[in-house]
């Protein structure tokens, strides 16, 4: 069952603002063009914010309560009448924030005309992004070993106000190369052929929930989630928010006192936390043929590495023989009292690899249109910060928009598999076509006036995107490790086929798509065995069409008379993004089914006068 109250509707304001400086210079000398310049960014993020909890707080009944001993599920509906939650919180008013970090920069680029046929582009960028830090001093951090915290005045090590080193790392300079060649053999005659290599970073942030200023004594949201194994939860709807301690200060939080961390979320910081890295290179070669088509067949790859990650600290392990031990982090006392302990660092790694094929006709014969064609493949180990609710409308999207957090965060590389963005093959294009009919055509050129009326001035334009489904990721029902994990996948059940035939389902108006035989929940003491992005979702298939008719009044006025059809042959886009409803979820009843669709197809008629 949903939320009982809202936790994103709280009284919130965000005001960014960014004080840019740059300039550029460009010289021109013989052969060589050189470009330079330099850039300065201040980013001064001020917010106010109580949590995701809210002021008014939450609560949620999941059918815990109502289930079988905490082995299955039962009714959220039966949890909420009998006033059972299995997750409530509730946030604390907090006094603005004012977070604070630069960007430097400096580059410098030659473009070299080293031959008529050839051209080298070399190039090289210095970048420094400073830690982001809370100006009023009001953040912590917390020790990854031994959770003593972490202040701008205490075990601060150097850290600043930060509280987390600048990474001033060879990564800093990131050099940037490119080549354009245009053999000058008989046989491969109006070819160019290029390539180029280059390095990035980015500073990704992380949402206001999880940054170091939402820590005690500064904020207290309280977030509690109760084990399927509790008989009863220690808060019923009836009570409110009970059992939750008011009265912190920094004394009382510097020795861990249940008053400022019973039931709260905390949240640290790596303290050699730094920006991801891109490296990126490809390589493409490209034909005309006669005056108006080319052919482009090339290569992308990119390998990214230190991506934002986000882990839970009071994740037990699960041994090579089955046995579990505590969590080396933190300290038993604190993580005893936390909800949840929250660890952001970066550690996450992908890879994305593609051949791209692009047809393009430039306007001859009436005729312009460009086909794309990619076959990719991307793999990662995190999505990220955002990587479970991101910009992903559930109930719009065609794949999860990821997880929170890893099933195993002591064997992170487990996590490596598809992308929950990737398509195998995409296929989109447009084509743009004036019928060869009536006045300045090639048939009709001289029909009357009335008759070109009639058969003059028409258009047909089209636009299409298909792809293959995006890579989904099926969860157990539960925490079989015995862990605490949050992320915990289910088994899959080798040699049965992923899909089954989509057929509707009348007990609760769903289309079958994903075979609940495929998968199935670990046995106890075990994490899931299905890899991240192991089955696709369904394919995407949208065409839009367009029919034009321009009536010439005079020499400079016209009419245009349009039919515009989006999707115009009405084939369903389903959606598939649902991961808490147990569309996603191995063993639940209504697991691999379709519940809606969205792109149904629209026509809209317009007309317009051009003088």
């Amino acid at each position: 069952m949903a939320n009982i109250g809202n936790p994103l509707s709280a009284f919130n304001t965000f005001a960014d603002t960014v004080i840019q400086v740059g300039d550029s210079i460009v010289k021109t000398r013989g052969n060589h063009e050189f470009h330079a310049g330099i850039q300065f960014k201040n980013y001064r993020d001020n917010f106010l914010y109580p949590g995701n909890e809210g002021l008014a707080g939450f609560f949620n009944f999941n059918g815990q309560y109502t289930g079988n001993g905490g082995t299955s599920l039962g009714s959220g509906l039966a949890d909420f009448m009998l006033g059972l939650p299995n997750n409530l919180g509730i946030g604390e008013g907090v006094g603005n924030r004012h977070v604070r970090n630069n960007l430097w920069s400096v580059y410098g680029q030659d473009n070299w005309r080293l031959r008529r046929n050839l051209t080298l582009n070399l190039g090289l960028r210095w970048e420094l992004n400073t830690p982001r830090f809370a100006a009023d001093g009001n953040a912590v951090n917390y020790e990854l070993f031994g959770g003593d915290l972490i202040t701008p005045q205490m075990n601060n090590h150097g850290l600043g106000k930060a509280l987390y080193k600048q990474y001033n790392g060879i990564t800093n300079f990131q050099p940037r190369i490119g080549v354009a060649w245009q053999p000058e053999w008989d046989w491969a005659k109006n070819t160019v052929v290029r390539a180029a290599y280059g390095v990035s970073s980015f500073n990704e942030s992380n949402g206001v929930n999880n940054l170091l200023t939402a820590n005690p004594p500064f904020e207290v949201a309280h977030n509690v989630t109760f084990a399927p194994t509790t008989d009863l939860p220690p808060s019923t709807l009836d009570q409110g928010f009970v059992g939750f301690p008011t009265g912190c200060t920094l004394a009382l939080a510097i020795v861990f006192d249940p008053i400022c961390f019973k039931g709260v979320n905390i949240h640290a910081f790596n303290v050699s936390i730094r920006p991801a890295v891109q490296q990126q290179w490809n390589l493409n070669i490209q034909k005309q043929f006669g005056n108006s088509t080319t052919i482009q067949v090339g290569y992308l790859g990119e390998n990214n590495q230190h991506l934002s990650n986000i882990i839970m600290l009071q994740q037990k392990q699960l041994n090579a023989d089955g046995t579990i031990s505590p969590s080396p982090f933190l300290n038993p006392t604190l993580l005893s009292e936390v909800g949840q302990a929250r660890f952001s660092t970066s550690n996450g790694i992908s890879n994305y690899n593609a051949l791209q094929i692009i047809f393009q006709q430039r306007l001859k014969y009436g005729l312009q249109a460009q086909l794309n064609y990619t076959f990719s493949k991307c793999l990662s180990d995190t999505p990220g910060f955002f990587g479970q609710f991101g910009d992903n409308v559930a109930t719009e999207a065609q794949t999860i928009a990821g997880w929170a957090f890893p099933q195993d965060p002591y064997h992170q590389i487990g996590d490596y598999g598809r992308c929950p963005q990737n398509n195998k093959h995409l296929f989109n294009g447009y084509v743009v076509y004036e019928l060869p009919f009536g006045h300045g055509k090639r048939y009709g050129s001289n029909v009357s006036n009335l008759a070109n009326v009639a058969i003059g001035g028409w258009r047909v334009s089209s636009s299409f995107v298909f792809h293959t489904g995006f890579a989904q990721t099926i969860f157990a029902s539960s925490d079989t490790s015995g862990t605490g994990g949050f992320s915990t996948r289910a088994d899959c059940v080798p040699g049965v086929p992923a899909r089954v035939p989509m057929v509707f389902n009348p007990t609760n108006s769903g289309v079958s798509f994903l075979n609940p035989a495929a998968v199935t929940t670990p046995a106890p003491g075990t994490f899931g065995n299905c890899s991240v992005g192991a089955f696709d979702g369904p394919n995407y298939k949208s065409a839009d069409l367009s029919i034009a008719k321009l009536f010439s009044i005079t020499e400079r006025q016209s009419l245009e008379f349009r039919m515009d059809m989006s999707n115009f042959t009405n084939t369903p886009i389903f959606n598939f993004g649902q991961e808490f409803s147990g569309q996603h979820t191995a063993g639940a009843s209504n697991y691999g089914e379709i519940f809606t669709s969205q792109g149904a197809r629209n026509i809209q008629f317009a007309l317009k006068y051009n003088f």
